[in-house]
């Protein structure tokens, strides 16, 4: 079998600075899409989150991604199309961009993989010239979507879509290079042939030192 490498991105503090629902979430109330109040409920999760004093991902984002509501794909991917513009894009790293350049000068397939909904990682792949990606899944109906998540892309159900989507090309998983910065993402780094951290938080920077992961800080 032809041997085939596949690099992953993690997108949050790894490619970009920050986390890209909070900075959405701020594109969108600018836009006057959220009130003042859900945003700073919003905001003051993002913070417990990365305090790490909050795990239940889903519900937030369940609140965060009402916006979406009775909006056609047109409407949301016009609305996206300007957050990355405008805002997304000068949020991303130099070092982690040329990672992605060499990785394909290199012959490597690479991959996105976030728990920001699909919708807007395809606009980030097709500006970056990535192949692939793998995100949150959003409910439409008609052309229209209904604000509710069918497929939440966090913790152990990374481990599940890498493997599915790796035996589906024929990629051995000690063939991947996996770069990231959450410790929510340990089981899947024990898993790839070259893990990564990225710009680790304190749990993911002490467990990459034990198993000797080389570390990258782009900040």
């Amino acid at each position: 079998m032809e041997r085939r490498e596949l690099a992953i991105f993690d997108l949050d503090d790894t490619l970009i600075s920050g986390q890209s629902h909070k900075w959405l979430m701020l594109f969108l109330r600018r836009k006057k899409l959220f009130s003042f109040a859900e945003y700073l409920s919003l905001f003051a999760w993002f913070f417990l989150y990365k305090a790490r004093i909050v795990n239940n991902v889903e519900t937030v984002m369940e609140k965060a991604y009402k916006f979406l509501k009775d909006h056609t794909r047109e409407e949301i991917n016009s609305l996206l199309e300007e957050f990355f513009d405008n805002d997304l894009k000068k949020r991303f790293y130099d070092k982690t961009i040329n990672i992605i350049n060499n990785s394909r000068k290199h012959g490597q397939q690479t991959l996105l993989l976030s728990n920001a909904p699909k919708i807007l990682l395809n606009i980030i792949a097709g500006h970056l010239g990535i192949d692939y990606y793998i995100g949150t899944e959003v409910e439409e109906k008609n052309g229209i979507y209904t604000g509710k998540i069918l497929k939440f892309m966090y913790g152990a159900k990374r481990v599940d879509e890498i493997t599915q989507f790796c035996d589906r090309r024929n990629i051995l998983l000690k063939d991947c290079f996996l770069y990231t910065d959450h410790y929510s993402d340990i089981p899947l780094l024990k898993i790839v042939g070259q893990p990564v951290a990225v710009n680790p938080d304190s749990k993911l920077a002490a467990f990459a030192k034990k198993m000797n992961f080389p570390i990258i800080i782009t900040q």
